[in-house]
């Protein structure tokens, strides 16, 4: 039997028996797989993790039994939790052990960068960013919303209201029956800004009669 082993060369090996075909499962190889983290880390109220985890190096070598290092998809970190971050930080974790396998480097560093959190208020006009039929026939009771948000001090000069979404929970009886009151939600599809308050939760949408 001919059996290709694939490395960083390619080698033909003659396998005639079954001890053959054992040796050369234990031939060794290596390649590169990504690091993946293991790690839960927590933001102490106020602050805002960014992103994810970073690796340095994001990918490692290993090498170790063909048969072994087929198996293997990525390398895990050793379990680490931390708590109550208050500001960006880098260290150095190792990575899991797996029997028969070395690692090339056996640690790496990760960065975890924070950004500390403010509030923003902002006042908008809702007719703005609610969509109906017939607008122009339409009064909305009250008008103008005022947000409170809380969001990363980078955001805070670029946030406006237009990224926000704004939906009256009754869209569908509008049309057939403009009067009454109708429940707003206003949020934010960014995580790192939320909504922490907003008035008015409810409107009050009246049909306007040409010549009243």
């Amino acid at each position: 039997a001919l059996i290709r082993e694939q490395s960083n060369t390619e080698v033909d090996i003659v396998a005639n028996t079954l001890e053959e075909i054992r040796l050369f499962s234990d031939l060794q190889t290596e390649k590169l797989v990504p690091v993946v983290s293991a790690l839960k880390f927590e933001a102490k109220p106020g602050y805002f993790i960014q992103g994810d985890v970073a690796f340095i190096p994001d990918s490692v070598r290993i090498k170790g039994p063909k048969k072994i290092i087929d198996s293997i998809s990525y390398m895990a970190t050793i379990e680490r939790e931390l708590t109550g971050l208050s500001q960006s930080m880098e260290d150095e974790i190792e990575l899991n052990n797996t029997d028969g396998v070395k690692v090339i480097p056996r640690k790496v560093n990760f960065r975890i960068y924070l950004e500390q959190l403010t509030e923003k208020e902002l006042k908008t006009s809702l007719m703005k960013h609610l969509e109906f039929e017939q607008s122009d026939s339409l009064l909305l009771i009250p008008s103008e919303a005022v947000i409170v948000l809380s969001l990363p001090i980078s955001q805070y000069d670029n946030f406006s209201e237009d990224m926000l979404t704004y939906q009256l929970e009754t869209d569908s009886a509008i049309g057939d029956q403009p009067d009454g009151m109708h429940a707003l939600q206003i949020s934010s599809e960014l995580p790192a800004v939320q909504v922490l308050s907003y008035q008015p939760d409810s409107l009050r949408i009246l049909k306007v009669v040409a010549g009243d």
